[in-house]
């Protein structure tokens, strides 16, 4: 990833169809579907090269989160605590959670 550019195409590509997404007004279980793919994919790729494509990218679920309503934010948040322990998270998470737990009160 050092020499090829590949991760950031990847990254600016999931942000690009985050932003058509919510242009589109979805409904709120796509926007669900969406915000629980971002946060638990990674963990599926786990040790491979990909997984830090795929963390990274879980930056893209804030503008997801004021679409999701209070349960479904409470989903997403009961979804990622459980992918990523307190051990493990990394600032991204940790700023996901506190916008989920917010949103969800």
């Amino acid at each position: 990833p050092k020499k090829d550019p590949c991760h950031e195409a990847f990254y600016e590509a999931v942000g690009a169809w985050v932003e058509q997404f919510v242009a589109s007004a979805p409904a709120q279980e796509d926007v669900l579907a969406v915000a629980m793919f971002l946060a638990e994919t990674p963990v599926q790729y786990k040790g491979r090269d990909c997984y830090w494509f795929m963390f990274a990218a879980q930056g893209h679920m804030k503008p997801l989160i004021p679409l999701l309503n209070k349960e479904s934010c409470k989903t997403v948040y009961d979804r990622l605590a459980e992918c990523y322990k307190k051990y493990d998270r990394m600032p991204l998470q940790n700023d996901l959670l506190k916008m989920l737990k917010k949103a969800a009160k």
